[in-house]
């Protein structure tokens, strides 16, 4: 039996020049929602809005 000589690998994309577009998205748009909710969540426990249960 003989060893066979191993193949070299690919060289991956540095990340700059890769970036997948949900990675570089994702947190500015959980941010913005969790800020959105902070916001509602202070006015309502404020009283300041009106109440839309019966």
């Amino acid at each position: 039996m003989r060893a066979t000589k191993p193949k070299p690998r690919a060289q991956p994309l540095p990340l700059e020049t890769n970036p997948t577009p949900t990675a570089s998205s994702a947190p500015t748009t959980i941010t913005e929602e969790i800020a959105f909710v902070t916001d509602i969540s202070g006015v309502c426990s404020a009283g300041v809005t009106d109440h839309t249960t019966k």
